[in-house]
């Protein structure tokens, strides 16, 4: 019998660009995989027939984690990056992928952050959408989305946004709408890409929006506060504030259960990041990527 079905991996973990006053980059979305009609017919994925009293694997894509902090430029290149998302997948047990019965979103890239002392780092990582370029001048490009091997024509999400001018993060990708850059000229960072809201759970939900990059900190002139994200699930940037109210800094995560990236975490300067040292509680700066999810839904005889 006939099953509809919305499929998200979990979101990709937003940057922190500590020890540095450059922001952080969001997280991309987990990519999204639906057969209703709510999904953008180009992105619309085909019929799926189940059969009964069959056994069926559903797996949910767990959020990546987000960038924690670090003073030094030597840090490891794991610290101040953000993590890939799970994948959520469902197929028919023990079927292995790629098979045209095994439905997979790939979770969301994580993304970049200027790490040991290595500017190539900066560039997102690929993922169901990819994740937005750490906050830097050198242009760095954000990751891009996977292709499915079982529907390389149907995309599952957007690549995320490159970094700079004037040392700006990117925005993660989303499921219809790729992370922006920034421009120089806005008061934010890139933008997070946006989703699609969808009601197959029986409530409207914003799902697979990319997470927004994070602000800079009062030492670099010009100032910018971390970006807002899209309202699909995508975490918002952090933006600089006094010592006092350092979590301001911190990328907000990804909403459970829509595979939205994290926020990037704002930069910080050499005047915030003793805070950041002497408190064990303040490490993971970058937002989390939230949760996939796996509905199924169908009609009985």
């Amino acid at each position: 019998f006939a099953i509809e079905y919305l499929l998200i991996g979990g979101g990709g973990g937003g940057s922190s660009q500590v020890a540095f006053s450059d922001a952080g980059a969001g997280g991309g979305a987990g990519g999204v995989r639906c057969n209703t009609p709510e999904a953008p017919s180009p992105q619309r994925m085909p019929a799926y027939t189940v059969t009964a009293n069959a056994p069926y694997t559903v797996a949910v894509g767990e959020g990546g984690e987000g960038g924690y902090t670090n003073n030094s430029i030597n840090a490891p290149i794991y610290t101040n990056r953000g993590q890939n998302g799970g994948d959520s997948s469902f197929y028919p047990t023990p079927q292995s992928y790629p098979h045209p019965t095994y439905i997979r979103g790939h979770g969301g890239g994580y993304g970049g952050g200027f790490t040991n002392n290595n500017p190539d780092y900066r560039g997102g990582q690929p993922g169901g959408s990819g994740g937005g370029a750490g906050g830097g001048s050198s242009g760095k490009a954000g990751g891009g989305n996977v292709t499915d091997p079982n529907f390389p024509s149907i995309a599952q999400g957007q690549a995320g946004g490159a970094c700079g001018p004037n040392y700006q993060g990117g925005g993660g990708g989303g499921f219809v709408e790729a992370g922006s850059g920034g421009t120089g000229t806005s008061p934010f960072g890139g933008r997070g890409g946006n989703g699609v809201n969808f009601t197959i759970t029986g409530a409207t939900r914003g799902c697979g929006g990319g997470g927004a990059a994070g602000g800079m900190d009062p030492s670099r002139s010009p100032t910018y506060d971390g970006r807002p994200a899209p309202d699909h699930g995508g975490g918002d940037g952090g933006s600089p504030a006094p010592s006092s109210q350092i979590t301001t800094y911190y990328g907000e995560p990804g909403v459970m259960c829509t595979g939205g990236g994290g926020g990037g975490a704002c930069g910080s300067s050499t005047s915030v990041q003793p805070t950041f040292d002497t408190n064990p509680g303040l490490h993971q700066a970058g937002g989390i990527g939230g949760p996939g999810i796996v509905v199924i839904t169908y009609t009985t005889p």
